[in-house]
């Protein structure tokens, strides 16, 4: 089983890699970066197999390399108990040797377009403003519009990794456009690094309960909410 996801709309492509993990039941997944890979390797983790036959996940993420003829012939002698995602964060060029092949793989192409989608992020911004009547208020338009709960907790996780970034000062937040920048760093005025840390272990939990169907997709977005607005 391959998938091909691309597109600009990284939170959705996100959201997707993590729906198919806990729909096909696998607790954990491999997430490589194909630049950094050696058709030797990929090949080792494409052939893998569970001691107990269990189905693995492993992502590549070619934003930024380029395919060959010896990647594709990788992908085609997988493991059949392998389910491969290749992922890009932008579109990848109809050029691709990847888009070409896809009928031959017998893979599934997933384009994820960007969308404007002003009240999710609205929602975003007063939850980590931490302004409470103000959030709900966002949430219930959310859910009334029915708004996906596991796309949800996907934003708000991107929520919080944008207040590490700022708080770190990484890279990819200092090449952010000064609007960003100033947002990001207001929402930081009610955080703690300690806080930040502890919401970190705390959706990781949440996130493992997630997939693996112990806590339901409303009741994670619930606590996520309320973990956000009762940090320090």
């Amino acid at each position: 089983m391959i998938y091909i996801v691309h597109g600009e709309n990284n939170v959705k492509s996100r959201a997707q890699i993590s729906g198919q993990q806990k729909k096909l039941n696998i607790q954990t997944s491999t997430e490589l970066t194909l630049e950094d890979l050696t058709i030797t390797e990929l090949n080792g983790y494409l052939k893998s197999n569970s001691l107990f036959g269990d189905k693995t996940l492993v992502v590549i993420d070619i934003t930024t390399g380029k395919g060959t003829e010896e990647h594709v012939k990788a992908l085609s002698e997988k493991s059949d108990n392998t389910v491969v995602i290749i992922y890009s964060e932008k579109n990848i060029p109809k050029t691709s040797i990847f888009l070409k092949s896809a009928g031959d793989l017998g893979a599934k192409v997933v384009e994820n377009v960007k969308e404007h989608n002003e009240n999710i992020f609205k929602f975003i911004d007063c939850l980590f403003y931490k302004k409470r009547k103000e959030t709900y208020a966002e949430y219930e338009k959310l859910i009334s519009a029915d708004t996906d709960s596991f796309y949800l907790f996907t934003m708000i996780l991107y929520g919080l990794r944008s207040m590490a970034k700022g708080f770190y000062k990484s890279p990819s937040f200092e090449r952010g456009s000064p609007y960003t920048k100033s947002k990001v760093l207001g929402q930081l005025k009610g955080f703690s690094e300690q806080g930040v840390l502890e919401l970190y272990d705390k959706f990781y939990t949440l996130e493992k309960g997630l997939k693996t169907g112990e806590i339901q997709p409303e009741i994670v977005v619930s606590m996520a909410i309320e973990n956000v607005l009762n940090s320090k």
